[in-house]
């Protein structure tokens, strides 16, 4: 049986019983909305995960350029594999010895006149190794986890110079100021310089794991699904909430 109260509410009652209910719905359908976010950024998450190779918006590296640079300084190159003086990275898909042959080269020794390209992976990969270089270029972090990595250490070279132009880096150990010049006239002024001193070594620092997690290719993700999952959540118990009992 109706108590007196629902036997007799007022028109005004009603509407506004029928008014809280409609903003319920509306904040369960922002908590719906939300979860599908949190969902797609997962299944987007561990889709990346499983292919190994996130997707990137930026251009592959390429050597189109360097090449076309050289000719317009009436330069030849041969290209010859080569290993990569970091070791085997992930973020290097291949590293090429380009050996100057042109006019005038015959009398400059080979190791003179000859500088590794390094083809990363996508232009991200290159600027990350660029900026995991150590100043003189002889130590590298690797990444190895979302905010982790492994240290790289070469010997050090005071003729060691690195270069960075978009997806490539460019490596000379030579002495010679024409190739050094050549090579500034594509890339700038180098990313490493072996006459630079490097700080001492006390393994990965606060910044250095800032500057790997920011340029974490999931850190994206990670953002989508915590952010979205937390809206969600506020959603959830916003609709969920009993409205205060009207006088």
């Amino acid at each position: 049986m109706m108590n007196r109260y629902q036997q007799f509410r007022s028109p005004h009652a009603e509407r506004e019983m029928s008014r809280q209910g409609t903003v319920r719905m509306l904040w369960a359908a922002g908590a719906v909305f939300f979860g599908i976010v949190c969902l797609v950024g997962a299944i987007a998450w561990i889709s990346q995960a499983m292919a190994g190779e996130p997707y990137s918006f930026s251009l592959p590296a390429t050597s189109d350029g360097l090449a076309g640079y050289l000719l317009e300084q009436d330069e030849t190159a041969a290209e010859t594999p080569a290993g990569n003086p970091y070791g085997e990275l992930a973020a290097v898909s291949k590293a090429e010895r380009w050996t100057l042959t042109g006019e005038g080269w015959s009398d400059t020794p080979e190791a003179e006149r000859s500088f590794l390209v390094l083809y990363a992976a996508n232009w991200e990969k290159a600027e990350e190794l660029a900026s995991n270089l150590s100043p003189s270029g002889a130590r590298l972090i690797v990444r190895t986890g979302a905010a982790n990595g492994r240290i790289v250490e070469l010997e050090p070279d005071e003729n060691r110079k690195v270069w960075r132009n978009g997806g490539l880096l460019l490596y000379y150990t030579g002495e010679n100021e024409k190739v050094i010049q050549l090579l500034e006239g594509y890339a700038g002024e180098p990313v490493a310089d072996g006459r630079e001193t490097d700080p001492a070594d006390t393994g990965l620092t606060l910044e250095d794991r800032g500057r790997l997690l920011a340029g974490w290719d999931c850190l994206g993700y990670l953002v989508i699904c915590a952010g979205s999952a937390a809206m969600m959540a506020v959603f959830i118990i916003i609709a969920a909430r009993t409205p205060p009992e009207r006088r």
